[in-house]
């Protein structure tokens, strides 16, 4: 399969914390779906509905997709994946019971539990999880995270060639019985499972020639501990509490609603008002003004800022000299401390807060840094390039994303 290889032009920041302000509990809703809280004197229902401020629906919330921001705010709730990680690190088995690989780790096998259940009452199996790996390898899929199913046999050649994807080795065993076969052993293989390309979608109704499966409540179903009842683009996602989750007795809460408030300073007002219980990736002022607070938490984010150069729409990156300029010729501090307090420079894809997998230190710590910054001789690659002192050089476009504290990269 031709790759097209695309040159790192920058790596800017890491996104080191993200500042969320929580209530101590959940609020009642007086019914329904939408709004803010129930009015003072309104006759409540008694639900406990949990408000969530999201920033904005992007990609889809098909797993076997533009699995991108939205998708990483509902699964939690919707979708129960084979397995996750407490802040330890230790393995939280969710739709699986358990697993086994084999000695030299290229067959896993996982158990499923057998009284789990979609949202509808029937059962969850192992041809659910099989869908979206298949589904995955579509070119129309336009799937995110399609490469990291590359180490199973005979995914990459279904990637070129659809009509092979039934020899992929995502195999339903039985109902219950799920197994993986790899092309080479991979000790990180239970972390690839939690990637939203080894989630479960419904084999019934999640099918390519159904496009619109996941945002219709009647067919994007949930096998956790809640599932959609109503979707509005742009707006809202509400969900109600799944009755047949397999700890539905353990689950406190009736319904979560998800709100689409684009505007970070909206979205701390509604926080004051009420209007929502939780809102996060907010100004880092808030750090200071709930400092001490209960409301405030924060958290690292696993997560790198970068630009890329496209040598199609701009050849003059095509020359080595020109990418390796400006990505040495960058103060990574100066830009952190223009856009806020929770911003560190990063030189690596991988962020600074991920910890290794071969040892307990933070991957930054444990390798040494990848280049230098290095103004001077930034300068000279662009003249030995033919642009002495920046002197013919042509205009750029740069592109980025409008959410999140991409704009303020941007200004910066």
């Amino acid at each position: 399969m031709k790759k097209k290889v695309v040159s790192l032009l920058a790596l800017l920041i890491c996104i080191a914390l993200v500042a969320g302000l929580a209530a101590c509990g959940p609020k009642t809703d007086s019914g329904g779906g939408g709004g803010g809280p129930a009015s003072p004197g309104a006759p409540s229902s008694g639900e406990k509905i949990l408000r969530v401020h999201t920033d904005m629906m992007q990609g889809t919330l098909d797993p076997a997709g533009n699995a991108s921001i939205t998708f990483v705010g509902y699964a939690p709730y919707a979708l129960d994946k084979l397995v996750a990680f407490d802040d330890k690190g230790a393995v939280i088995y969710r739709a699986a019971e358990s697993y086994e690989t084999n000695a030299d780790q290229t067959v896993w096998t996982f158990h499923l539990r057998e009284n789990a259940k979609w949202s509808d009452g029937s059962p969850v199996k192992a041809e659910d999880f099989v869908n979206t790996v298949r589904n995955s390898l579509a070119p129309s899929a336009g799937s995110m995270y399609s490469g990291e199913l590359y180490v199973l046999k005979g995914a990459e050649e279904a990637a070129e060639d659809y009509s092979l994807v039934e020899q992929v080795g995502a195999i339903a065993v039985d109902d219950f019985t799920l197994e993986f076969d790899l092309k080479y052993p991979c000790a990180y293989f239970l972390k690839l499972v939690t990637l939203p390309v080894f989630a479960p979608s419904k084999a019934e109704y999640a099918k390519l020639e159904n496009t619109n499966w996941y945002d219709n409540p009647a067919t994007s179903l949930g096998n956790g501990p809640f599932y959609m009842s109503e979707f509005v683009q742009d707006q809202k996602i509400v969900l109600k509490k799944n009755p047949y989750f397999y700890d539905a007795a353990n689950v406190k809460l009736d319904g979560v609603v998800m709100t689409v408030i684009p505007d970070i300073m909206a979205a701390a007002a509604a926080y004051e008002t009420g209007e929502v219980d939780i809102a996060s990736g907010l100004l880092d002022t808030v750090m200071t003004q709930y400092e001490g607070k209960p409301d405030l938490n924060t958290w690292a984010m696993q997560t790198t800022v970068f630009v890329l150069a496209n040598l199609d729409k701009a050849p003059v990156m095509q020359d080595v000299r020109v990418r390796e300029a400006f990505a040495i010729g960058l103060k990574r501090a100066d830009l952190c401390a223009a856009i806020g307090t929770d911003l560190s420079p990063s030189f690596s894809f991988v962020a600074n807060q991920m910890v290794s997998n071969a040892t307990d230190k933070k991957f930054s710590e444990e390798r040494p840094q990848l280049f230098e910054e290095d103004i001077a001789r930034a300068k000279q690659l662009l003249a030995d390039a033919g642009y002495p002192d920046g002197a013919g050089f042509p205009e750029l476009t740069y592109t980025y994303p409008s959410g999140g504290k991409n704009g303020d990269v941007a200004v910066a």
